[in-house]
């Protein structure tokens, strides 16, 4: 009997030992992945990379099949653009692409400024009818900012019934958004910059060195064109600097 125990409790530590080693590969899993993202962001990949990388990350990290990332549209601020997706066929992206602020786990992210969850997304009022069409099953969305401002937000959602959501998924899909972030708050400190660097300070218009950069890229464009010919148009304007 005492044998049996120990038989017992052996067996049970094994399997004890076998689940923590279990979860320290996952927890390694996620590190490693984040931390692939963070590189990215740190390296300036170009933004709708960082972004497609942080759809990509969402679906493995959490599990699900649907993800995407949601921009308030700067020229109608009711509305949001789709700028990265993934689990998303084409015919539905038609009608999705482009959505009002106020439909979906997505938008009330954006209003509310606080992580949505939909356990049954075709029961829930005022959701995007396309994916409840489709038979979506849950959904979750957190808000995405820029400079401190709620710029849109990043959802994850699936098609698999019985899927709920764990406060350890919640948290990794805030990770995943705080990463989208920097992504965008580094994407527009990078325009400034640029903008600066190429436009003149007073009238905003293009500068000596971005004219330069012009005239040299259509140079070397003509240079692999079988003519070999760029034109240049000129128009003095008089006194423009009394102007």
């Amino acid at each position: 009997a005492e044998e049996r125990r120990l038989r017992q409790v052996s067996e049970r530590q094994a399997e004890e030992n076998a689940r923590l080693l279990a979860e320290l590969k996952e927890r390694q899993r996620l590190l490693d992945r984040l931390g692939d993202l963070r590189r990215s962001i740190s390296l300036r990949a170009p933004l709708n990379e960082v972004q497609d990388a942080i759809v990509d990350g969402a679906c493995e990290l959490i599990g699900v099949e649907v993800a995407s990332l949601r921009l308030i549209d700067p020229d109608d601020r009711g509305f949001t653009v789709m700028v990265a997706h993934r689990g998303i066929s084409e015919a539905m992206l038609a009608h999705m692409y482009r959505a009002r602020l106020d439909l979906g786990v997505s938008g009330r992210a954006i209003q509310h400024d606080r992580l949505v969850l939909a356990d049954d997304y075709g029961s829930e009022p005022g959701m995007h009818p396309v994916l409840s069409e489709n038979g979506l099953v849950t959904a979750m969305a957190v808000p995405v900012r820029e400079e401190g401002l709620v710029v849109g937000s990043l959802t994850v959602a699936t098609f698999r019934p019985g899927r709920h959501y764990s406060q350890a998924e919640k948290d990794l899909l805030v990770a995943l958004s705080e990463m989208a972030n920097i992504a965008l708050t580094e994407a527009s400190m990078v325009a400034a910059i640029r903008h600066q660097a190429f436009h003149d300070s007073l009238t905003g218009l293009a500068n000596r060195t971005l004219f330069i950069d012009h005239v040299e890229l259509g140079l070397a464009r003509a240079r692999r064109r079988p003519d070999g010919k760029v034109g240049l148009l000129f128009i003095d304007i008089d006194n423009f600097k009394t102007l």
